[in-house]
């Protein structure tokens, strides 16, 4: 579940070009993840990194998780 979480947030990733030729991507419904690198290749990588972070951080503070393409990632309420 948790691989196929983020390949439907990869997926759902959105790249520009920054004046200085570097690349900026984000996976907009995941708050606060973006990510850089020299080549889209690179950004992209990175991004699925942060996207990774993201997931283990929110599961672990018991957050909610959107839902992308029908994939949910229940999270069980902290006792």
């Amino acid at each position: 579940m948790f691989t196929e979480y983020v390949e439907k947030a990869m997926h759902q990733a959105e790249y520009e070009q920054m004046e200085d030729g570097n690349w900026w991507g984000q996976v907009t419904p995941l708050r606060f993840t973006w990510a850089t690198g020299p080549t889209k290749e690179a950004c992209a990588k990175e991004l699925r990194d942060v996207v990774e972070d993201w997931l283990v951080f929110a599961i672990s503070r018991h957050s909610t998780i959107p839902t992308l393409n029908g994939v949910t990632i229940a999270v069980p309420q902290a006792v």
